[in-house]
């Protein structure tokens, strides 16, 4: 049954990117590689992704590429923030398709900020934030650090010993010397509930919205952003696991 299975994921990973890529990836079960390099045709430079990425490799590159983002992707954005960026693949994704846009990424766990600097290093427009997106500054924590590398959830940190800092979106928008997020990914497993009920400052300066509730981690999550956009005048739409808001009053 193992080897059925794998090569069933075998077939998968060829039809949703590529049979180039889907040797690489059982190049990588063979030789025992904890990161190997994949190639996207949209995108200028290599890819880097360990085995626990490929969930998020097929997630924005894969056959939902064209059905989750390109829906959102119109226009000429100038800044774009990326908040939970994992290991860099939409940020390499928007750099590619605005080369002219300002990348704010964001990311709190430590190894995955390594893996995204291998994947985005090439783009000058893209800056990394080894930081979390929270409604008040502070310090941050992983509260799951044993879970896989892109369920990872934060929560403040009320000891001593350092912390990831946090940053606020109004903070972000700041430093960035802008007055909106043009497209801002939230994808930040739960924590968006708490973002949501703080938002009627934030999300006031944000013109599309690419975000996943995460309801079944932290109930409320889409009860909190419904009620804080309660009253603007937006589009919405929801493409797989993925909600796109698109607000038409900014």
């Amino acid at each position: 049954m193992r080897i059925l299975e794998q090569a069933n994921n075998l077939m998968r990973y060829a039809r949703d990117i590529g049979v180039g890529n889907a040797l690489g990836i059982a190049a990588q079960k063979i030789q025992g590689r904890d990161v190997i390099t994949l190639r996207v045709d949209s995108i200028r430079e290599p890819l880097y992704c360990r085995s626990g990425d490929l969930y998020v490799f097929l997630e924005v590159f894969g056959k939902k590429f064209g059905e989750v983002y390109d829906p959102a992707l119109g226009g000429e954005p100038r800044l774009i923030v990326d908040a939970g960026a994992n290991v860099g693949f939409a940020s390499a994704m928007f750099a590619n398709r605005f080369p002219n846009a300002r990348i704010v990424s964001i990311e709190p766990d430590a190894k995955n900020c390594e893996i995204f600097r291998l994947n985005c290093s090439g783009y000058a427009n893209v800056k990394l934030l080894h930081a979390a997106v929270w409604y008040r500054s502070g310090r941050m924590k992983i509260e799951n650090p044993d879970d896989a590398s892109f369920l990872f959830r934060v929560t403040e940190d009320q000891s001593d010993s350092g912390g990831i800092p946090a940053l606020t979106f109004p903070e972000i928008i700041a430093n960035a010397g802008a007055d909106m997020i043009d497209i801002l990914k939230l994808d930040v497993e739960g924590a968006e509930k708490v973002l949501f009920e703080h938002g009627s400052e934030w999300l006031s300066k944000v013109r599309m919205l690419i975000t996943e509730l995460h309801d079944g981690y932290v109930p409320g999550c889409s009860d909190a952003l419904f009620k804080a956009i309660e009253g603007r005048k937006y589009r919405h739409s929801r493409i797989k696991e993925i909600d796109l808001v698109e607000f038409l009053d900014v």
